[in-house]
């Protein structure tokens, strides 16, 4: 794009958004914030890869700020408990930086992938894993705008089954929005506010930003949300064969002013490095009995030239408050 043509397109977008707060927001994420951040201070220094930790599950709860999973969930049932910075700010940089390269020619031929979040798939495919299992694909409840958690730990349990051999990733998309609470008839709403229409918007980040929905309120919500996904989890957890580690891909933000401190932050933009956003939990629970032997047999399933319905993909993404 020539400089007269990038001119002009900055000036219609300024004249199409100059009143809209989010959109500033986004522009400062985009431009000032992340550059700064993944060039300068704090890059991607100390960021861990989860596939050179040692593991034979590994647990993500999707967006879970460290703090959040302290408060809520009892670490001291953790063989062991640190906090790690993450090599994404949000679930696509974080999937793109750990399991693939731009012509998707990283291989992790001894590893099954268990999927309820479709920002995953539209990244990874059978090209990069032994399998991956897509659990959005017939599990996603259109009134909850989720995935439930249990459908993913089931789809885990198949997996440890048709794969004793492999190293398991199960990402379940709890704590991410949209938050969910139990409706005392077995299911899920995601009614979770008092009055129920304190939220105004699909995103509930936005919400906050616009000052809807109250910060401790919105706490709430989002840590009953993860702590539903660890109750679905924690019977997992003793049935699981090795060495497992619980973590998340990122956190979220909560208005904070992260550095140069020039705008408050919320939700997860991409490539920013404030350490409410990228520092989440590493939980280890050690294996009761020996490990089991993990094997290499190549890569199969989908191939990368399989596409994800555009519809499929654009009513979940609109859920997750993407779209």
């Amino acid at each position: 794009m020539n400089p007269v043509t990038s001119l002009h397109y900055a000036v219609s977008e300024w004249a199409k958004h100059w009143n809209d707060w989010q959109w500033y927001h986004d522009r400062y994420c985009d431009y000032v914030m992340g550059p700064l951040h993944r060039k300068i201070y704090p890059r991607y220094k100390n960021a861990t890869r989860v596939m050179e930790q040692n593991w034979d599950n590994l647990i993500v709860f999707d967006a879970c700020r460290h703090d959040l999973f302290e408060e809520f969930i009892d670490i001291t049932q953790f063989d062991q408990y640190d906090t790690k910075i993450s090599l994404g700010s949000n679930t696509g940089e974080w999937t793109i930086r750990n399991f693939r390269d731009e012509d998707y020619k990283t291989r992790f031929g001894d590893t099954v992938y268990v999927t309820g979040n479709i920002s995953v798939s539209r990244r990874i495919t059978g090209q990069n894993f032994h399998e991956i299992y897509n659990v959005w694909e017939d599990h996603f409840d259109e009134e909850l705008g989720a995935v439930p958690p249990e459908t993913v730990i089931e789809t885990a349990r198949r997996a440890r089954r048709e794969h004793p051999n492999k190293r398991l990733v199960i990402h379940i998309l709890q704590p991410h929005c949209p938050f969910i609470a139990r409706d005392g008839a077995g299911g899920y709403t995601n009614e979770v506010f008092d009055p129920p229409n304190e939220q105004k918007t699909s995103y509930i980040w936005h919400d906050l930003a616009q000052g809807n929905v109250n910060l401790n309120s919105l706490v709430e919500a989002y840590g009953e949300t993860l702590r539903i996904g660890w109750e679905e989890t924690e019977p997992l957890l003793e049935e699981l064969d090795g060495r497992t580690a619980v973590t998340s891909d990122h956190g979220n933000m909560y208005g904070e002013r992260p550095w140069p401190y020039l705008m408050p932050v919320y939700a997860h933009p991409t490539k920013t490095r404030p350490d409410g956003l990228v520092r989440v939990p590493w939980g280890i629970i050690e294996a009761d009995d020996e490990r089991p032997e993990i094997t290499d047999e190549g890569v199969q399933g989908r191939s990368e030239n399989d596409e994800i319905d555009e519809q499929i993909l654009q009513d979940q993404l609109e859920a997750l408050g993407y779209a």
